[in-house]
């Protein structure tokens, strides 16, 4: 006789979710929690979205939950959608203490209210209950009423990368829906529509072992169908046969020069040169329903897609750039690219379209898109924001004879002002961005440190994090809590070879000097100039390296 472990698959509204006597339990063999704000910035941004549709259009969907409910009654084991639940968790508590902070009784429009983060049997016991490691953290800066308004105080480079991730998420859903118009009012409504328009597949079993098995099988079985590969296939199966046999080759030869990823971006690309707005509907479908491929795939290719992959190539090559221009343009790139954001390429592809490689405002046109794209990242601007200013930047080069009547390309003071705040602050080494803006500014210098920190660069405190007791640190810092407060800020970073870095350890300033003399870094070379290091020195150096990087970008380090 076989047995059958009882499934059950249901799609439930977040409020069903998290409103009966349900309590979650993350087993000690989960990941770590691993979304970044990037992953929560685009969770906010969607469900945001939803409220702005009609009434019936409002339901969203956030994928799946598979759980285990064992007969025992020792809380449901979340075995696949952590990332989720933690993400929801985190944001419903941010809701529940803006609305406190503002006056409330904790709950958004009673419905974001103290229910969805306790359980109903116990008032002290939380829904959602982290592996007894993390709980004490989890409740401290999350889960107790209040807590998401409690700043960080400790080191942040000390957290573990669960704790760093919950920390940063919990500071970006609370700063976005503070500075969001109509605060109260729009939390509420945001409120609402997750509690009864957000909804989740659960699949459930009775045993956690059996669950388990069933995650890694499909993990396991499952064809690694990456987006490009979907791409191609929806592309050309919507042709007829005739179309298919001349698109096919057309295809394959421009994924071979431009990459899997690359010729994915090619099609984004052409999406928004082509629809000039944003868009959620995968782009094979749009290319395919708007284009009518099913009677007009030549055309597209050869008119839409093969010219636009040619100017795609163009940016990766250094030949068709004027000779003088050649360096500036290709360093350009290359820094422009260190940052995690393709929305410039459209532009890009589009100035050339107009204007070609070898005009005169080319040079210019690429040091101020750069410019934008790393101002745009250092003031975490949200991607759809920053998705409608390359929209309008795209329309102004349609309109435009030339460089000075491109607005979106101008820095405006509070975009600058808020990137100066980032580039300041005292947590700036635990920012994604953190190495590839010490090589930005390496290159600001006039030091060509692309190969050189690719290869081998690692991040140096020179006032290490952690000075032994009988270190002069001490003296030049005074307590842990001054340590903090300037350990991680950009003026006490520089980049070392990983030897170097590990014979400075924790080496006082005079001892630790001589090895950023001799390092093959710039940084390190010009931080050995210092005859002390001290919180003035952090703070001075700090200022002298923003002030490096602006006057590359022709800005000034002021505000």
């Amino acid at each position: 006789m076989t047995t059958t472990v009882p499934i059950s698959a249901t799609v439930v509204t977040l409020g069903e979710l998290f409103s009966d006597q349900n309590q979650f339990r993350l087993p000690p063999f989960q990941r770590a929690y691993a979304w970044s704000t990037a992953q929560v910035s685009r969770l906010l941004t969607d469900v945001i979205e939803a409220t702005r549709r009609p009434a019936q259009d409002r339901r969203h969907f956030l994928g799946r939950l598979l759980l285990a409910r064992p007969g025992g009654g020792d809380g449901i084991s979340v075995i696949d959608g952590h990332q989720r639940l933690m993400s929801l968790t985190i944001l419903f508590a941010v809701l529940r203490d803006l609305a406190a902070r503002d006056g409330g009784d904790g709950r958004t429009g009673d419905l974001v209210a103290a229910r969805l983060l306790r359980g109903e049997i116990e008032e002290s016991l939380y829904r959602l209950m982290p592996h007894p490691g993390l709980a004490p953290f989890m409740a401290r800066y999350v889960q107790a009423d209040g807590a998401t308004l409690i700043e960080f105080g400790g080191d942040p480079a000390e957290l573990s990368e669960t704790e760093a991730n919950i920390i940063a998420n919990r500071d970006f859903f609370r700063t976005e829906l503070s500075d969001a118009e109509d605060g109260s009012a729009f939390r509420a409504a945001l409120g609402r529509l997750l509690i009864e328009d957000c909804r989740v597949v659960v699949i459930e079993v009775e045993d956690e072992i059996e669950a388990w098995s069933m995650l890694q099988t499909e993990e396991q079985t499952r064809l690694d169908f990456n987006a490009t590969d979907r791409a191609k296939a929806s592309i050309l199966s919507a042709m007829p046969q005739a179309d298919r046999d001349v698109c096919g080759p057309i295809w394959e030869r421009w994924q071979d020069r431009l990459g899997s990823d690359g010729l994915r971006a090619l099609l984004s690309h052409v999406r928004t040169l082509e629809l000039r707005k944003r868009s959620d509907v995968p782009v094979e479908t749009e290319l395919v329903g708007h284009f009518e491929l099913q009677r007009g795939a030549v055309a597209f290719f050869e008119r839409k897609l093969v010219p636009r992959a040619e100017w795609m190539a163009t940016l990766g090559s250094r030949e068709p750039w004027a000779e003088t221009d050649r360096a500036a343009i290709g360093s350009r790139l290359e820094t422009a690219s260190w940052v995690d954001n393709p929305l410039w390429v459209a532009a890009a592809i589009r100035w050339l379209e107009r204007h070609g490689p070898r005009h005169g405002e080319t040079r210019d046109f690429f040091d101020r898109i750069e410019r934008l794209v790393w101002l745009l990242r250092l003031a975490g601007v949200d991607p759809q924001v920053q998705q409608t200013r390359f929209l309008r930047l795209l329309s102004e080069i349609d309109r435009a004879s030339g460089l000075d009547a491109l607005d979106s390309l101008w820095i405006e003071p509070r975009l600058q002002s808020q990137a100066l705040t980032a580039l300041r602050g005292r947590t700036f080494y635990c920012k994604h961005y953190c190495s590839a803006v010490l090589r930005r500014i390496s290159v600001a210098l006039g030091s060509d440190a692309f190969e050189l920190a690719r290869q081998h660069s690692t991040i140096e405190h020179v006032l290490p994090r952690n000075p032994p007791t009988r270190r002069l640190w001490w003296e030049a810092f005074g307590n842990k809590d001054s340590i903090n407060a300037y350990v991680n800020r950009l003026g006490n970073l520089t980049l070392l070879s990983h030897d170097h870095n590990q014979a400075t350890a924790a080496n006082d300033w005079d001892e630790k000097r001589p090895t950023l003399a001799s390092s093959e870094f710039l940084l390190s070379r010009q931080a050995s100039a210092q005859a002390e290091w001290t919180p003035a020195s952090i703070e001075q150096r700090t200022e002298a390296l923003i002030a490096a990087l602006l006057a590359g970008w022709d800005l000034e380090a002021t505000g």
